[in-house]
Parts: structure tokens; sequence; C-alpha cells
């Protein structure tokens, strides 16, 4: 896993536990300061492909940690 994509899923899961609902790309975009949503769809794709997420593309809010993604988290963050 990139730094990057490690700083999307950390935020993804930050996202969870504070709102209790998915973040929206333009979330991801702002917090992360990206200057396009493209970039934070490459990240998603990739942590999808990776087992760390669950995503539906073209649905709105549908990023979701995986179990694998959780036990990534507990491991590697001060959650």
């Amino acid at each position: 896993m990139t730094p990057q994509q490690s700083k999307v899923l950390l935020n993804i899961s930050r996202f969870w536990d504070e709102k209790g609902h998915a973040p929206s790309y333009r979330d991801l975009m702002d917090v992360l300061n990206y200057k396009s949503t493209m970039v934070v769809n490459r990240h998603v794709v990739a942590l999808a492909e990776r087992g760390f997420i669950n995503h539906i593309p073209r649905k709105q809010r549908s990023v979701e940690l995986t179990p694998k993604g959780v036990s990534y988290i507990d491991k590697f963050s001060n959650r």
C-alpha cells in the first residue's frame, strides 16, 4: 500500500467514525487537499482491488471498509 492510499483509507475510516456514513469523493478531496476527485477515484479503485474496501462504482457514498481494511487501520493507526 502506498502512503497516499494509506491516508485515503485512514480518512475513510475517520469519516465513518465521525459521521456514521461513507465520505463522498469530494469530502475526501477536501480533507486530503487534492485538486481533483479523479485522484481520489484512483486511490479508491486501488484500495478496492487490494481488498481494503468495498466500493460500488458510480454509486455515491458506497465506500466501506472490509475486514482487511479494518485490520489495517487497527494495526497502523492510533484509532
